[in-house]
């Protein structure tokens, strides 16, 4: 399939917008993450970026932005599923509810 002709598919689904939307709120919680470690407030749940933890930051950054992005490229790629938008609302949702009780425990 033709480069050109994917990029309209993506636009003309409204998956672009989604994806971006997830990306954000994946950085977010990343973002309050890490403030609530610092302030002692809560912990990393995630085993794996849990890990990444005890080396240096940049590795949790590295980690969760190259998870997030991997997760957007295969979304963008599979962009003509019927399924992939109530998916990402879904995933916005759960992303949103954790930045949500991130930011509530940290005030």
């Amino acid at each position: 399939m033709e480069c050109r002709e994917v990029t309209r598919r993506i636009v003309r689904r409204g998956l672009l917008p989604a994806v971006l939307f997830v990306v954000t709120l994946s950085a977010l919680d990343a973002l309050t993450t890490l403030l609530g470690i610092h302030h002692g407030v809560f912990r990393e749940l995630n085993p794996v970026l849990s890990l990444s933890l005890t080396g240096p930051l940049v590795c949790f950054y590295l980690l969760k932005g190259g998870l997030t992005a991997l997760w957007a490229a295969i979304m963008l790629r599979e962009s003509g599923r019927r399924w992939l938008k109530p998916v990402c609302a879904g995933i916005a949702g759960g992303y949103a509810l954790v930045v949500a009780r991130n930011l509530i425990l940290l005030i």
